[in-house]
C-alpha cells in the first residue's frame, strides 16, 4: 500500500503513515485509486499497441498495394517503351528505305558536272572550285556526301597536302575568288555556308575531302563505261559512216565534257570525227549547256582551236603513248618538236613554237611569285624575292634557275620589279577584283600583258 497524501509505502500493520500521518482510511481510498488507475493505464497502452498494430497492418496493406500499382505501371511503361521502340525502329527504317531510294535515284540521275567534280577530288584538283559557282558547288558536294560517295578524312593533313593547299590559297586567281565572294556574301549566303559546312563536318580549310569506297567503285565503273562508249565512237569513225557517227554524237554529247577531264579521250580525235561530217566542233557542243558554262570554257576553247586544224584520223590515232602513236594499221610512228612546232604553225602561224608556251607560263609563274611576296623594302629581299621567282618557273617548267633566268623569263618582269615600277600592276591585280579580262585569259595574264605591251623591241 501506500500514502494517499505523499505515495509512502505503508506495511500492512500500519495504520498511520510513517512519513507524513496520514491515517489508514487514506491509505486505503489511494490504494483502490491507484489500482484503478493502473488498469486504466495498461488498457490504454493495450488499446495503443493494438492500434499501432492496426497500424501497421493498414500501412502494410498499403505499401503492398502501393507496390503492385508501381508493378503494373512499370510493366506498362516497359510495354509502352517497348512499343515506342519498335514503332521508331520501323519508322527509322522506313525513312532508310525512302532515303535509300532517293540516294539510289540522285546516283541514277547524276550530271556530267557531279562526276566531273568527283574527278576532281580524286585527282586532288583544286582549281577546278575556282570554275563552279560557289552555290552551285556547294550543291553538288552536298549530294555526294548524302550519297555516301564522299567524305572528311578523320586525319591531319600531310606536309605535302599543307603545302600544296597554301600555294593554292596563296595564288592570285583564289585571292580574286575570295574577295569576289565577300563582296557578294548576304547573311543568307553566310548561313547556307554554315549549314553546308556542317553537313560535311569541316571545321578548317585544313579539312580533307575524299571519296569513299563506294565513291571510287562508282567513278570506276562511270569511267569503264565511258572509255567502252568512246571506244565505239572512234570504232564508227573507222567505218566513215557519217550518219551513223552523228546519231551517236548527239547520243553521247553530255558526255563530251567528262570524256575530255577524265583524259582518256583525245580532242584530236574528236575534232577529226567533227571534220569528217563537215560539223563545227566547238559551235556544236558549245549548244550543249554543260559547253557553255565556266567549267567548260577551256574545253571549248581547246574544241574551237582543234577546228581551225585539217586533222584527219591518219595523224591523230587514240592509241597514243608518251613516245608516239599507233596508226589505223598499227604501225608505231614517233612525235618529236619538230612535228608539234609544226603543228602550232598551222594552227597560229610561224611566228610561234612550242617555247613560247614555255615563255609565256615560266613568266606567269614568275609574275605570280612576285605578286604573292609584293615589293621589298631592302636590296638583299629584293635579291632573294628574285631568286625565288626564278626557282617557283624552274620548278614549273622543269629546269634550271639559270636556264629559266636566261631563256624563259621575259626580261621586262625582273627589270620592272627592280626599278618599282611593277608596283602599279601588282597594286591593280591585288585591288580590282573586277578586270576585265581578255577572252580565254586569267586576271593574272590580262594584268600581265598589259605590263609586257611596254616591251618594246628596237632592231638596228
Amino acid at each position: 500500500m501506500f500514502c494517499g497524501q505523499c505515495g509512502t509505502k505503508i506495511d500492512d500493520e500500519d495504520s498511520f503513515c510513517n512519513n507524513c500521518g496520514n491515517e489508514r482510511s487514506t491509505i486505503n481510498n489511494w490504494d483502490g485509486l491507484y489500482k484503478s488507475v493502473t488498469k486504466f493505464s495498461k488498457q490504454k497502452r493495450e488499446q495503443k499497441i493494438l492500434a499501432k498494430e492496426e497500424e501497421e497492418k493498414q500501412e502494410k496493406k498499403r505499401l503492398a498495394k502501393e507496390k503492385r500499382q508501381e508493378k503494373k505501371r512499370l510493366a506498362k511503361e516497359k510495354e509502352e517503351k517497348q512499343e515506342a521502340e519498335i514503332n521508331a525502329k520501323e519508322e527509322k527504317e522506313k525513312q532508310e528505305r525512302v532515303e535509300q531510294g532517293t540516294v539510289t535515284e540522285l546516283i541514277r540521275t547524276l550530271s556530267p558536272k557531279d562526276y566531273i567534280v568527283l574527278e576532281s577530288l580524286r585527282r586532288e584538283d583544286l582549281q577546278l572550285s575556282l570554275k563552279l559557282g560557289t552555290m552551285e558547288l556547294m550543291t553538288i558536294m552536298e549530294k555526294l556526301f548524302r550519297c555516301g560517295l564522299i567524305k572528311r578524312l578523320d586525319r591531319e593533313p600531310t606536309f605535302d597536302e599543307k603545302e600544296k593547299l597554301l600555294k593554292f590559297m596563296d595564288s592570285p586567281a583564289y585571292k580574286q575568288h575570295v574577295k569576289r565572294i565577300e563582296q557578294l556574301a548576304t547573311p543568307e549566303f553566310k548561313e547556307r555556308v554554315k549549314v553546308y559546312l556542317k553537313k560535311l563536318g569541316i571545321e578548317s580549310e585544313y579539312d580533307l575531302l575524299d571519296l569513299t569506297g563506294k565513291g571510287k567503285e562508282l567513278l570506276k565503273k562511270k569511267i569503264k563505261e565511258l572509255k567502252s562508249e568512246w571506244g565505239k565512237l572512234v570504232a564508227i569513225y573507222k567505218t566513215k559512216d557519217g550518219k551513223k557517227l552523228k546519231q551517236e554524237i548527239d547520243n553521247h554529247r553530255f558526255d563530251f565534257p567528262m570524256m575530255l577531264y577524265m583524259g582518256f579521250s583525245s580532242g584530236f580525235i574528236m575534232s577529226a570525227m567533227f571534220n569528217s561530217m563537215g560539223i563545227g566542233m566547238g559551235g556544236y557542243l558549245a549548244e550543249d549547256p554543260m559547253m557553255t558554262e565556266p567549267l567548260m570554257g577551256p574545253i571549248v576553247m581547246e574544241l574551237e582551236g582543234f577546228e581551225k586544224s585539217p586533222v584527219t584520223y591518219e595523224q591523230f590515232m587514240e592509241s597514243w603513248d608518251k613516245d608516239g602513236y599507233y596508226d589505223e594499221n598499227g604501225n608505231h610512228h614517233s612525235i618529236d618538236s619538230g612535228m608539234v612546232n609544226d603543228y602550232i604553225h598551222e594552227l597560229s602561224g610561224d611566228q610561234f613554237s612550242a617555247k613560247d608556251f614555255r615563255t609565256w607560263a615560266a613568266s606567269k609563274l614568275f609574275f605570280e611569285h612576285l605578286y604573292n611576296v609584293g615589293m621589298p623594302k631592302t636590296k638583299k629581299e629584293l635579291k632573294t624575292n628574285s631568286l625565288r621567282a626564278y626557282d617557283a618557273a624552274a620548278e614549273g617548267l622543269g629546269n634550271t634557275r639559270s636556264v629559266c633566268k636566261q631563256y624563259y623569263v621575259h626580261p621586262i618582269i625582273p627589270e620592272m620589279y627592280e626599278d618599282g615600277s611593277i608596283e602599279f600592276y601588282l597594286k591593280k591585280l591585288n585591288h580590282d577584283t573586277h578586270i576585265k579580262t581578255i577572252p580565254n585569259f586569267s586576271p593574272t595574264e590580262t594584268v600581265m600583258l598589259q605590263m609586257l605591251s611596254q616591251y618594246k623591241v628596237i632592231l638596228d
